[in-house]
């Protein structure tokens, strides 16, 4: 029968400009885990948009007309609308105060030299139980 662990990691604030690796090590070493071949490490898509400086202000954001109807609709931010239509494939629906996206995943592949190991990024946790669940 397989088996799978799944570890949270606790990592300092990542600030703009940050290099996630070495967030990834330090979090790990204080967690006593290492990484070996065939293990994923998933990181939540905020924190590499974070790293990458991709944050903004609201306040400098122009809402477009479908952001200012579906600010109307969901009962949300105009400028916050914006920025989700802006970083989506599609809006499919959504919730008061909540846009519900199609947006396509990153998938990043590394090898070092302990063997090989993949790095996802996502933004669903339920994409996460799905992939998880194909492997076994």
């Amino acid at each position: 029968m397989k088996e799978f662990h799944i570890y949270g990691l606790c990592t300092d604030l990542i600030k703009p400009g940050d290099l996630l690796l070495d967030h990834l090590k330090a979090a790990m070493n204080r967690q006593e885990l290492e990484i070996r071949e065939h293990d994923i490490i998933v990181l939540a898509e905020s924190a590499v948009a974070t790293a990458q400086g991709r944050i903004t202000s609201l306040k400098t954001i122009k809402p477009s007309g479908r952001a200012l109807q579906l600010s109307r609709q969901y009962e949300m931010d105009p400028a916050l609308a914006e920025v989700v239509i802006q970083e989506s494939d599609e809006i499919i629906g959504g919730i008061n105060g909540f846009l519900s996206v199609v947006a396509t995943p990153l998938a990043l592949i590394l090898a070092v030299e302990s063997g090989s190991f993949t790095v996802l990024i996502l933004a669903s946790l339920s994409y996460l139980i799905a992939l998880v669940a194909s492997l076994f």
